[in-house]
């Protein structure tokens, strides 16, 4: 299966929606729930469905460690987003906001609210949202 192509620009609204793409936010327990890492704002859970990139020469840390490396480092942490994506965007579900194709603002919604469930009514309630279609109108990313 080959890697998710996500646009720059779309990359840089979900990081935005995330931490204000802070590339100095450290792990944290979120108010979203769970214990996110990273300015791309990453669970353990999702990292590991993202098939658990790791740095160079990390590979035989305890995953815990390995996990916190990877989506600390932007360049890890985009790859944990693109192999995320790639797992869920040919799936039944991957058109999260039926609007009949797949294409960013399905991506944030998979990175917001998971793979597994994306199509969720949380779009007009999570203020996550807002900042990302407030940079996608600003950036007009595709």
């Amino acid at each position: 299966m080959s890697v998710a192509e996500i646009d720059t620009k779309c990359l840089c609204c979900i990081c935005e929606a995330s931490s204000s793409c802070n590339a100095n936010v450290a792990c944290r327990k979120s108010y979203f729930g769970g214990y996110r890492c990273g300015p791309l704002s990453i669970l353990w859970h999702y990292w590991a469905d993202a098939g658990a990139p790791k740095l160079e020469g990390d590979e035989h840390l305890p995953s815990e460690i390995a996990f916190e490396n990877c989506v600390e480092e932007i360049y890890c942490a985009v790859q944990t987003v693109r192999n995320y994506i790639t797992k869920f965007k040919n799936g039944t579900t991957a058109d999260c906001n039926s609007d009949g194709k797949v294409d960013c603002e399905d991506y944030v919604q998979m990175h917001i609210l998971g793979g597994y469930n994306c199509s969720q009514s949380k779009v007009d309630t999570d203020p996550r949202f807002s900042k990302f279609f407030n940079c996608l109108k600003s950036n007009k990313a595709s």
